[in-house]
């Protein structure tokens, strides 16, 4: 086995958004989490989180957990939106790139390009 080749199960937990921007002229935001994780530029799984109607702070509380092989560090993109009827309104991004390693790690990150808020997330690795 290569020095930086990894496998092992991989969770990506969505525990909650706080202060998010309102998109909605009616109404608050009806957020969701669209996510692609991926190792070296390569796609290894992607999903989404389901829809918080009318909520700023959203609590999602949901898991993703896939069996992962790779090597090179994992990104995590995630990108969150605001449901609509038509197209969705971009909420913010977030980009995490971490070298995978045994444990469990809990984060707390403010999203970027759209003012601001924040969105609490876990991983492990295993």
């Amino acid at each position: 086995m290569e020095h930086d080749t990894w496998e092992g199960t991989f969770t990506l937990f969505f525990e909650k958004a706080n202060e998010l921007i309102n998109e909605d002229t009616f109404g608050l935001s009806d957020p969701y989490v669209a996510f692609t994780v991926e190792s070296n530029d390569t796609p290894l799984f992607e999903g989404r989180t389901f829809t918080v109607n009318d909520n700023l702070n959203p609590v999602w509380k949901v898991a993703f957990t896939r069996k992962l092989k790779g090597h090179g560090s994992i990104k995590i993109n995630m990108d969150v939106w605001d449901e609509d009827v038509g197209d969705p309104d971009f909420l913010g991004k977030l980009v995490y790139e971490f070298q995978p390693k045994n444990g469990e790690e809990h984060l707390t990150i403010p999203l970027t390009d759209k003012g601001g808020g924040k969105k609490k997330t876990r991983n492990t690795f295993f």
